[in-house]
């Protein structure tokens, strides 16, 4: 779909943000492992209460192609990704003094390529733990000094690997559990089992 974006909940951005992104569609594809891949990856910050209302994926190839998937308890997902390459764009972030969007920087990719991943029909990845370093909120205000939003400033982010991955299948396989998503996710969970034992 060019110039709209597929993941987590649809989020209106606020004024004074840098993205350009326009609002996600309400209806979300679950796609097919015959056409698409699924990666998933969870989501936290520096700072409390604040947390991860929706993610942007930019096709490399085609970087005029934004994506949004869904996201659920701080993690993110793609069912319907078709087969390339991926960079993480931005992440939606939400707390109580509101919504603000973080754009993943050029050096942030530099410094940690997981942030960019490929992805290959049927195939389900888990992309791991990717951890916000924020520093205060501080408001953006208007010419007539209203708050219009928020940022942050000294904003990091990293990829922590196989933080909870089994129960981050366990929460899809309830969420896809009635699509050609099902024997494929049991499949994760299983292989989950056997490398984790204690695992109840």
């Amino acid at each position: 779909m060019k110039n709209l974006l597929l993941i987590i909940l649809p989020a209106i951005l606020l004024s004074g943000c840098s993205s350009t992104a326009t609002k996600p569609p309400v209806d979300f594809l679950v796609g097919s492992p015959q056409e698409h891949g699924f990666v998933v990856f969870e989501g936290e910050t520096s700072l409390r209460g604040i947390e991860i209302q929706a993610v942007a994926l930019e096709n490399t190839q085609h970087p005029e192609t934004i994506l949004y998937g869904k996201a659920r308890m701080n993690t993110a997902w793609f069912s319907n990704l078709e087969p390339g390459r991926y960079r993480i764009k931005q992440i939606r972030l939400v707390g109580e003094k509101g919504e603000f969007t973080k754009e993943i920087s050029d050096n942030e990719i530099a410094d940690d390529p997981r942030l960019t991943f490929s992805i290959k029909a049927g195939e389900l990845f888990y992309l791991g733990l990717i951890e916000i370093q924020m520093s205060e909120l501080v408001a953006i205000l208007d010419k007539f000094g209203n708050i219009i939003g928020f940022t942050s400033h000294y904003e990091r982010s990293n990829i922590i690997d196989n933080h909870d991955e089994f129960r981050v299948w366990e929460l899809l396989y309830d969420e896809y559990s009635t699509t050609a998503w099902e024997p494929l996710l049991l499949k994760k969970l299983d292989e989950q089992k056997i490398k984790h034992p204690d695992i109840n």
